[in-house]
């Protein structure tokens, strides 16, 4: 018998193991921010593969992209870090 609970079916009272947009996936670890570093790989790797004419330079292209997309990250994170931790709390309330 199949019964219907609040945010997802079960079934024979064993629920679904996962629900897209309601219960989020677990995060992989306090790691997870590592895996920005294949995903600004795979980018780079199709942006370049579409937009050069010649192959010769392919892998310093996307290696330079690479690293420039994530040294931009890092620049702004380091900047948010700074602007919350010190310039926003010496604003007047």
């Amino acid at each position: 018998m199949i019964a219907s609970g609040v945010l997802g079916a079960t079934i024979a009272g064993e629920t679904l193991a996962w629900i897209p947009f309601v219960s989020p996936l677990p995060a992989p670890g306090p790691w997870w921010w590592l895996l920005l570093c294949p995903l600004v790989l795979g980018i780079s790797m199709s942006w370049k593969a579409v937009r050069l004419t010649d192959f010769d330079r392919y892998w310093s292209s996307v290696i330079g992209m690479t690293l420039q997309i994530l040294l931009g990250m890092a620049g702004l994170t380091a900047a948010l870090l700074l602007l919350v931790r010190f310039v926003i709390p010496l604003l007047p309330v």
